[in-house]
């Protein structure tokens, strides 16, 4: 392949300038762990190492051919340029005071992000982000200065910093265990939670359009898969002795608190979610004479489920036909189309 003579770059004032190619693009390395890049040129028979802190390798091989243009006609070094990206700090702060209307979600779920962010960089050296309400209503938060966040910028988001987080995070816990495997969806949780921070949404709505800032392409790390071989998480039963004292302790919560009480029944007896629980009508329910290994008793039902065949789910009363007092609060579930 025909080596590259001459280089196209632009100075510091703007203007354009062309230059002899002193190290070809193909001479650079990365370093590890890192978004800089290196390489070596002969200058008066030794060789001297130069480097360039941006991360497209493009721009570094530019930005290194002019130093060394610098240093053979000038005999000394340029100003390595600075890192042009922005802090975590400035990132979660702008995401954390973006209006809802563009942000598309609420301050608190963008808090969580950042939270999750926190312990993402708690294995980092430094002093941890801490926070302030900066409005009298207490509707906008903000992350103060003077903490680890103030030198970390957001190009060093990379997959090796990922697996870091994990060795730490996972440090202690034995692999292929029960408690191992729970401390990895957890750890993948958090890693979850910090991605949307970066998501494409934020980086061109808001970090870019509104504050100007210049944002590396962190696709791989948005896109860096869950811990291998990690099993979903199995439900577990809860035990038989915490049913009943649940259980036992109905009476005395619906004295003490009626709107928990009905809260309780329509999700544990009927097996309404929470929305649903949320929105519900009397108009939804009804009541029908059952009889049950027993004497017939008055059984209250709900067709409240549409698209689905009717769902009748009945608490059957341990009670005389005529009078309604006691009640069994283990549902039994039947399904009728209609």
């Amino acid at each position: 392949m025909k080596k590259q003579t001459t280089l196209k770059i632009t100075n510091d004032d703007g203007t354009s300038e062309t230059i002899l190619c002193y190290i070809q693009r193909s001479q650079l390395f990365k370093v590890p762990n890192r978004n800089s890049w290196k390489g070596r040129h002969n200058l008066k028979g030794k060789r001297k190492w130069f480097s360039s802190p941006l991360a497209g390798e493009e721009e570094a091989w530019r930005d290194i051919n002019k130093q060394i243009n610098d240093f053979t006609l000038k005999g000394k070094r340029t100003l390595i340029k600075r890192n042009e990206y922005p802090s975590l700090l400035k990132v979660v702060n702008a995401m954390l005071a973006t209006a809802y209307e563009i942000a598309e979600n609420t301050e608190g779920a963008r808090f969580t992000y950042a939270s999750c962010l926190r312990t993402f960089t708690s294995h980092l050296p430094g002093k941890k982000p801490e926070w302030e309400w900066v409005d009298e209503s207490k509707n906008v938060r903000q992350f103060k200065e003077g903490s680890k966040w103030d030198k970390i910028t957001v190009n060093e988001l990379t997959p090796a910093l990922i697996r870091k987080f994990r060795v730490v995070y996972l440090k202690g816990y034995t692999p292929k265990t029960m408690d191992y495997n729970i401390r990895a969806r957890g750890c993948d949780s958090v890693l979850k939670s910090v991605k949307p921070i970066f998501s494409k949404h934020f980086t061109k709505n808001v970090y870019k359009e509104i504050h100007g800032f210049k944002m590396p392409d962190i696709t791989e790390f948005r896109e860096m898969p869950k811990i291998p071989n990690i099993p979903p998480a199995q439900y577990e039963a809860p035990d038989e002795t915490m049913i009943n004292k649940v259980l036992g302790s109905i009476n005395k919560l619906y004295e003490e608190c009626l709107d928990t009480w009905l809260t309780f029944i329509l999700s544990y007896a009927i097996g309404l979610r929470w929305s649903e629980i949320r929105s519900a009508r009397y108009s939804w329910f009804g009541h029908e004479m059952a009889k049950e290994d027993g004497p017939s008793v008055t059984t209250a039902m709900c067709r409240q489920r549409r698209n689905q065949p009717r769902r009748l789910v009945r608490l059957a009363r341990l009670q005389s036909p005529r009078r309604h007092t006691t009640w069994s609060w283990r549902p039994r579930v039947s399904a009728a189309t209609g």
